[in-house]
């Protein structure tokens, strides 16, 4: 049968006369195996085990594991199958644990306790293992964690108002999705909805305190200056289109309806990217009720009413981890044809061939290390993942351009497209 912590721990203190505090990480009765058996949402229910020499204390000493193991270790199926502090914990955390561990305080964080499935094992030693699973409250240990100010709150946990109080705000601009081999302008003439979906999710972002760009502007300028029926580059053309705007994201809005006898339904699908790099950031579907009498106008703004906010609230959290991981840039090296090295060629006081020398220095500068080098080849050579802090893209370059001049003596040319630097050695 199910009884609460608070009736084993009155037991405990009254029949056996309390227990001995049990030390955190070192202790040797924690045996840091607890699993999950089911996720709650607001809670959790472990299995864990925990030694001690008496037979009842083994099983606190079981439930105080799972926390320690939770704390320290991390506990596959919980928040990511990280640790809550991790390996470098900060005085504060390391005191939360204690008064946790010590001080009676898990017993404000559990549930239930199956006692029908605790086990004891008479260990060949002198002492009991006890296996035990109980209810763990998960979402008020985190609360009581943010409360004491030993977690921050991740990015996907705040509130989009949160984010844009603590991350650079960015710009958006809306544009219409269109099918390859057509252009914006193409999209846009003579379809009064998209472009009435364009305005009002505009509308709507302003309302929400987010700086808008006018794509739809940007396109009747470039329309009046004839330069679409001039420039037969189709793709050049739209990406000069939304580079005009000066945004920072923009959100391509595509709309759907099933119009049947028995009413009309509206869909949205909207996607967003970053224009640097061309990378998603956020997409989301909607779609309206059916309604037997309707504007259709009206059943595209149900439908982006059904996906907006959520959509945003991705895109947001999406935006606030460049802070915390970095951008993801194409680094591509190649030598130029009159050069009188290649990648094989041993430069630099080490003497080691020049690729290994720059993959050396990319893991060195790229954030938290991380990199993936594409291939090599004496002619060329391409890192397709290097994670830049936000904002140090150009700085990270420059330090490359300087470091190649002055401490290896190769002058380079280099250029960027989108999330793409191109050096060429000389």
């Amino acid at each position: 049968m199910y009884k609460h912590i608070f009736l084993f721990v009155w037991i405990a203190s009254s029949v056996f006369g309390g227990w001995i505090p049990i030390q955190a990480q070192s202790d040797s009765r924690f045996t840091n195996d607890a699993t999950l058996v089911a996720n709650q949402g607001q809670s959790a229910i472990l299995r864990s085990s925990g030694i001690h020499e008496k037979k009842k204390e083994a099983m606190v000493a079981a439930i105080l594991s799972a926390f320690d193991t939770y704390f320290y270790a991390g506990i596959e199926g919980l928040n990511e199958n990280r640790p809550l502090f991790g390996n470098t914990q900060t005085t504060s955390q390391r005191d939360y644990a204690r008064r946790i561990l010590q001080e009676n305080r898990y017993t404000l964080f559990i549930g239930t306790i199956n006692e029908d499935l605790v086990r004891y094992e008479k260990l060949p030693t002198k002492g009991y293992k006890a296996i035990v699973q109980f209810e763990l409250k998960t979402e008020a240990l985190y609360r009581d964690m943010l409360r004491s100010k030993v977690i921050g709150k991740p990015d996907e946990r705040k509130e989009a108002i949160e984010i844009a109080e603590e991350v650079p705000q960015f710009t958006m601009t809306i544009v219409p999705f269109k099918p390859t081999g057509t252009t914006y302008s193409e999209a846009l003439k003579n379809n009064y909805e998209i472009r009435n979906a364009i305005t009002r999710i505009s509308a709507k972002l302003k309302e929400k305190h987010y700086e808008m760009k006018d794509f739809l502007a940007v396109v009747d300028a470039v329309e009046r200056r004839m330069q679409m029926e001039q420039d037969k580059t189709v793709m050049s053309n739209d990406k000069l289109l939304i580079s005009q705007t000066q945004a920072d994201v923009y959100i391509e809005v595509d709309l759907g309806k099933n119009i049947q006898p028995n009413g009309g339904v509206g869909a949205a699908n909207l996607k967003a990217y970053e224009v640097a790099s061309g990378n998603l950031l956020s997409s989301a579907q909607g779609k309206s009720k059916r309604y037997q009498n309707y504007l259709l106008a009206d059943l595209y703004d149900r439908a982006i009413d059904d996906c907006l906010d959520e959509f945003i609230k991705q895109l947001t959290v999406s935006w606030a981890g460049k802070s915390s991981k970095g951008n993801q840039f194409v680094i591509s090296f190649s030598i130029a044809p009159e050069s009188a090295i290649d990648f094989s060629t041993e430069v630099g006081s080490m003497g080691f061939p020049l690729s290994d020398i720059l993959q050396m220095w990319i893991k060195k500068h790229a954030m938290n290390g991380r990199y993936h080098l594409a291939g090599s080849i004496d002619e060329s050579m391409q890192f397709d993942q290097v994670q830049i802090a936000a904002g140090a893209e150009l700085e990270f370059v420059q330090q490359l351009y300087l470091y190649m001049r002055d401490e290896l003596n190769i002058n380079t040319n280099r250029r960027q497209s989108g999330n793409t630097f191109y050096i060429t050695i000389l």
